[in-house]
């Protein structure tokens, strides 16, 4: 098994070792293949990603036999396992075989049934990150109880039938966390948010999936000053009154409140005073959004990220006070079809933007292209959907988007090969959207393709994903 085990991981010790300050002797080693010295050597990983997708079964022998190679790794700290069909019997030899390690995360894993968590805890009591997601069999309540001995988790992300109110209380030894995730089929209500906020006092990044907390339920958050992440995500029942409750926690950075369909201008008015390092909001689906509440947001002058997707509400002067805040990088109003020309004028101030997502506008033409065609910094851009685009558009945005690495052009039914011919020019363009492009031909999208060699042209949907070659290598 140390021999399979070299094998399987001499590129992953030569690179571990590069990157570590490996002596070049030791490298020229084990390339040469010099399979004593690399067993030796393995013990230096602290650091290592092991996935099964290039395997249609993922309890084959290979990946079977992986598993028990990673328990020779005595000195690893982080491990990922991904496509996993992990047995009780393979969590048992791992956590007793890696009593150093200190992240651990297990994506998209079925797993296995029986109280394996016990051995996590019981083994794994150095453990700083356990992540848990997109699992077969979500981990029922009673096995989460058993975390309560990880004393040192700082960050925990879990997948669950349920998660109560009980649950958050046996696990308050839990003193250091700092970041938890929720996924639960059952909705985290406002009693587990108090429970929250009494076991995990120094919490500074919350998650709570699936909620149906309400105006109560946020009334506890506030307790919770050192919060900086916060995402509310299709919290349906929390109105104005409830995120007046957010107003002391000045130290946020995130706030998530997509599809808070009751949130109104006066939720904004009320938080964006006080919310000044606030640099990601996501306001999405707030349908309750116009133009007033985004006048209210010029307060925050540390905003990177707005996201204004489907607030059908917001017109051209919602975008003129949003072009007030001179640090956005991202900015999302795709499906905001009362925006016009007018509004990307305003636009054209934004000269940090690098992220500008305008699909389904259908109002913007040729004109407004040419105005955001002056936002040099821009990287990636979406016309989706924006039937008035014409090649003159194109004309205008590969003239000067020299930065440009990805376009979305998707169902802009006037483009035609005369308009990807003017995007020869951009040499750092990686991704080309042209689905439903009917006036592209195959030999137009070709000429594109030979003038930039390294351009990947969606036309009848995404190219199929490429695997990694190997089953385990280092995690940058």
């Amino acid at each position: 098994m140390i021999n399979y085990a070299v094998s399987l991981f001499r590129g992953t010790v030569t690179k571990a070792l590069h990157r570590g300050g490996g002596s070049e002797e030791s490298t020229r080693r084990i390339r040469r293949g010099r399979r004593q010295r690399s067993a030796r050597l393995l013990v230096l990983l602290k650091e290592l990603w092991v996935e099964t997708s290039e395997f249609e079964d993922s309890s084959s022998p290979l990946p079977r036999a992986s598993i028990v190679a990673v328990t020779l790794l005595t000195s690893l700290e982080r491990l990922t396992l991904t496509s996993f069909e992990l047995s009780r019997a393979d969590v048992e030899r791992i956590a007793t075989a890696l009593p150093h390690l200190k992240a651990l995360h297990l994506s998209c894993c079925s797993s296995p049934h029986g109280d394996w968590m016990t051995y996590v805890a019981q083994w794994m009591n150095q453990l700083q990150v356990l992540t848990i997601e997109n699992v077969e069999v979500p981990i029922p309540e009673s096995e989460l109880i058993a975390l309560s001995a990880c004393y040192y988790l700082r960050k925990l992300q879990l997948c669950a039938p349920k998660i109560s109110a009980g649950v958050f209380e046996s696990l308050r030894t839990l003193e250091m966390l700092e970041v938890l995730i929720v996924y639960s089929a059952v909705a985290v209500d406002d009693l587990a948010i108090a429970a929250v906020v009494r076991s995990f006092p120094r919490l500074e990044h919350f998650c709570g999936g699936y909620v149906v907390v309400t105006d109560a339920g946020l009334a506890h958050l506030a307790s919770l000053r050192c919060l900086t992440h916060l995402d509310l995500g299709n919290a349906f029942h929390v109105s104005d009154a409830g995120l007046a409750h957010l107003t002391p926690l000045c130290e946020l950075r995130y706030l998530n409140l997509h599809r808070c369909s009751q949130l109104t201008d006066q939720a904004l008015a009320c938080f964006s005073p006080s919310l000044l390092n606030l640099n990601h909001l996501h306001l999405s689906e707030c349908t309750g959004v116009t133009d007033a509440g985004l006048a209210c947001l010029t307060t925050m002058k540390q905003l990177q990220y707005l996201d204004l997707a489907n607030c059908r509400l917001v017109t051209d002067e919602g975008i003129r006070a949003v072009s007030m805040l001179v640090t956005l990088q991202t900015l999302v109003i795709r499906g905001c079809r009362n925006v016009t020309d007018a509004g990307m004028l305003h636009l054209a101030s934004l000269r940090c933007l690098k992220h500008l997502d305008l699909g389904e506008c259908e109002c913007i033409t040729d004109i407004g292209a040419n105005c955001i065609s002056t936002l040099a910094q821009l990287t990636f851009l979406s016309l989706v959907r924006c039937s008035l685009i014409t090649d003159d558009a194109l004309a205008q945005l590969g003239a000067q988007l020299h930065q440009l690495e990805a376009l979305y052009l998707a169902e802009c039914t006037s483009i035609t090969d005369i308009g990807l011919s003017h995007l020869f020019g951009l040499k750092y363009l990686r991704v080309l959207l042209l689905r439903k492009c009917m006036r592209t031909s195959p030999a137009g999208r070709k000429r594109l393709e030979r003038q930039l060699p390294k351009l990947a042209v969606w036309f009848n949907g995404p190219p199929a994903i490429r695997q990694p070659s190997r089953h385990m290598c280092i995690v940058s």
